[in-house]
């Protein structure tokens, strides 16, 4: 079943999805720039702008990860803890926490490798999550959260 195999990696997702979309529309609205020339053309482009293209953003991922179970339950939920990852980084770069490291990226590495740099760092965390849960749904007596 899609929901409870999926459901602490679904939960995370939305909740990483949401903090990176609300804090990066304060920082827009403070007169901060978004770094990610994608999400700035999207917004330009598809009616709605940014608040249409996030829920068109967590259907996408959330039905890949739904026809992704038909695969595999484990690549279903890298796909959703790679997500997270990266929208925790997106969110925590409009923090102290992570805007100077994201910066020194951009900068040492130029915007592209930057980019591939940090979905990278996005996956290989989203496996590692995925990893780490395989583990403790194998272990007995474990909690149907992490199943």
């Amino acid at each position: 079943m899609f929901v409870p195999r999926l459901r602490l990696a679904l939960l995370l997702f939305l909740v990483a999805l949401l903090s990176d979309h609300l804090i990066t529309q304060w920082g827009v609205a403070t007169g901060n720039p978004e770094g990610n020339v994608v999400v700035l053309w999207l917004w330009r482009v598809i009616p709605g702008g940014p608040h249409f293209l996030v829920l068109l953003w967590a259907m996408l991922i959330i039905g890949l990860a739904f026809a992704l179970t038909w695969i595999n339950i484990h690549v279903a939920r890298w796909l959703l803890y790679s997500a997270f990852v990266g929208h925790t980084a997106g969110f925590l770069s409009w923090t102290p926490v992570l805007h100077a490291p994201v910066q020194f990226i951009w900068n040492v590495a130029g915007y592209e490798w930057g980019l591939v740099f940090l979905l990278s760092c996005s996956a290989l965390g989203g496996a590692l999550l995925t990893l780490v849960q395989g583990y403790r749904a194998s272990t007995p007596g474990n909690n149907l959260l992490v199943q």
